[in-house]
């Protein structure tokens, strides 16, 4: 695992995988602050990405990541080979991408899982 993270740190600050069902959050690795975050909003990824949202992404960029809190759009995305991402500024002027992948291995037939 330590190998895998020194490999992907460079170009991602989290990654996390998504169960879109009931919108819990498996982490990989993540920044503390996101990590306050999942844990003042019990584990829900949504909660948690709309606070990081509005407390990280410079707001001229509010709008085109709305996308991202809507699993249906998410899910057709991925259904037509689309690989959902939006590039945008934090609110300290650092630029930075996020990408959503469909993540191949799901519990149950139903489970949807995507990875932040």
């Amino acid at each position: 695992m330590d190998t895998f993270l020194s490999a992907v740190a460079p170009k991602f600050t989290g990654g996390y995988i998504a169960n879109f069902d009931d919108d819990t959050v498996r982490v990989i690795y993540v920044p503390e602050f996101f990590k306050s975050m999942l844990k003042i909003t019990n584990g829900k990824f949504k909660e948690a990405l709309r606070m990081y949202l509005n407390e990280k992404v410079d707001s001229k960029y509010h709008r085109n990541y709305e996308p991202f809190f809507d699993y249906e759009w998410i899910e057709r995305q991925i259904q037509e080979g689309n690989i959902p991402e939006i590039e945008f500024e934090r609110t300290n002027g650092e630029l930075a991408k996020c990408t959503l992948l469909k993540h191949p291995i799901t519990v149950k037939t139903t489970e949807k899982r995507f990875g932040f």
